[in-house]
């Protein structure tokens, strides 16, 4: 009597955490409190990480937790050199308090995502409503705002016109209104634009789901992810729907491919092949960096390719200031380990007024990790995204095939990282010019794509594949093979 009194226990206390799980990644995704907030949201997120095991009705697996563990390795060091690096504890506004919280809330949002599979009560379509409901608040209340003071298609209609506002002429074009914590804020359309992008992306998932059989969801994702396409539309802003491209062609890829259950040789040839050429490129970069374009001053091909002005100018900047002192082009080890302050300066190029890096606003985040982090936070970062990368593609080939869920999953974590590898902005405050913003601290955005990579997380090292359809699953492989087949491509 006493057990099944305990267990009832359990499964209410276990539903509870699940809805607190649920308000905790909306009003994280909304944005609520702002910067400042994030980090009550991340302690929050630490407590429910414990207690959604705690209060679990299944039984931990150790097998599972050691794989869980080893997928994570890449993430603990990211956490670790990220948040306890050289660049934090001598920025102003931050303290070594402020640099743990940060570093346990990386590593509990990658355990919520894992646990809130054992959460039986939630659904993960609930979650996905959660996240897209907070980010469509977010975006239709800052789009309305922006509207009201200057109308429809402001961006493109006013792109060359300025205000004057306390003592100082602004672009109207060149900027965006933005529900910053409780108060609006002007920033650059960069920062501003990327909720609207997740919704846009987020329509990608209405491929993959069947209007007869799931039509809460397909009406939920379909009106919130309109908020953010025609918040593109009603302000005028269509430069960020390019990064689009390249999320539109994955998942088509997703949907119409159909790809062998288990891994062949021309695949893990071909990846192999890819990481090979991409480790060569950012080779290339550094050493290109580091010398101040002299390593290949004498080949043009190497030297206009690498030095260009539109993505790779504040990346060398920022590589040459992590590994070389301006002042006596001296390697900086403990720069190069930790990360600098925001005041270091480069000379990159031969310059003869070295850049204050303050005044450089890098595009690529995981550059911007190298600055903050140091090299080690660096490759952690590209590591876990290889992680993820392998996880999912594994994961997607388990027995119950491409579903919606997982097909959203690919695409948010995809469109997350596409658009912040050539679209980041760590200066957005057009009015408070010097005030940093971290792609990764504080940053909610981050934190959901770090759930997500908890929840889909997938041992990619295990000799038995995920897509090998056995015993129970095959039949049901199979008919969902055969639903697909008229509209699929063979792989």
């Amino acid at each position: 009597m006493e057990d099944t009194k305990e267990k009832k226990r359990a499964v209410e206390a276990n539903r509870i955490i699940g809805y607190l799980i649920l308000a905790l990644l909306s009003l994280v995704a909304f944005g609520l409190g702002g910067s400042t907030y994030m980090n009550i949201f991340l302690m929050f997120g630490f407590i429910f990480s414990l207690a959604i095991f705690t209060f679990s009705t299944d039984k931990i697996d150790k097998a599972k937790a050691t794989d869980l563990l080893k997928y994570a390795i890449p993430l603990i060091v990211v956490g670790i050199f990220g948040s306890l690096s050289n660049f934090w504890i001598t920025y102003p506004g931050n303290s070594i308090s402020g640099d743990f919280i940060s570093l346990f809330g990386v590593l509990s949002f990658f355990v919520l995502g894992y646990g809130i599979k054992k959460c039986k009560d939630i659904k993960i379509e609930w979650v996905i409503f959660a996240i897209l409901g907070g980010l469509a608040l977010l975006v239709l209340i800052s789009t309305i705002y922006g509207l009201s003071r200057y109308g429809f298609f402001y961006l493109t209609k006013y792109a060359n016109n300025t205000y004057f506002y306390d003592g100082v002429y602004y672009s109207i074009g060149s900027e965006m209104k933005l529900l910053d914590g409780f108060k609006f804020s002007e920033v650059t359309i960069r920062y501003g634009s990327v909720y609207a992008f997740m919704l846009a992306a987020s329509l990608l998932t209405l491929l993959f789901i069947d209007l007869k059989k799931n039509p809460i969801m397909f009406w939920v994702i379909l009106g919130e992810g309109l908020i953010g396409l025609l918040s593109f539309v009603a302000l005028g802003n269509f430069k960020p729907l390019v990064y689009l491209i390249p999320v539109i062609i994955l998942a088509l890829c997703i949907r119409f491919i159909k790809f062998n259950p288990k891994f062949d040789k021309k695949e893990a040839i071909t990846g192999w092949v890819f990481f090979g050429i991409f480790a060569i490129l950012l080779l290339i970069v550094f050493i290109n960096a580091i010398g101040g374009v002299n390593y290949f001053k004498n080949i043009r091909f190497i030297r206009t390719l690498f030095n260009n002005q539109f993505l790779l100018l504040p990346i060398n900047q920022i590589i040459n200031a992590t590994f070389v002192d301006s002042a006596t082009n001296a390697l900086k080890p403990l720069s190069i380990l930790f990360g600098m302050n925001s005041a270091a300066h480069t000379s990159w190029g031969s310059s003869s007024n070295p850049v204050q890096l303050n005044s450089i606003n890098p595009n690529a985040m995981e550059f911007i990790m190298l600055y903050e982090g140091g090299i080690l936070a660096f490759l952690g970062l590209c590591a876990f995204f290889l992680f993820v990368i392998w996880g999912i593609r594994k994961w997607l080939r388990e027995a119950d095939g491409v579903t919606a869920v997982k097909a959203f999953v690919a695409i948010f974590m995809f469109a997350w990282v596409v658009y912040m590898s050539f679209n980041s902005s760590v200066f957005p405050y057009i009015r408070e010019k010097a005030a940093y913003v971290s792609p990764f601290r504080r940053n909610g955005l981050f934190y959901l794509f770090i759930f997500f990579a908890g929840y889909s997380a997938t041992p990619f090292w295990k000799k038995k594949e995920a897509g090998a359809i056995q015993g129970e699953h095959a039949a049901k492989h199979q008919e969902a093979a055969k639903e697909g087949s008229s509209n699929e491509i063979s792989l």
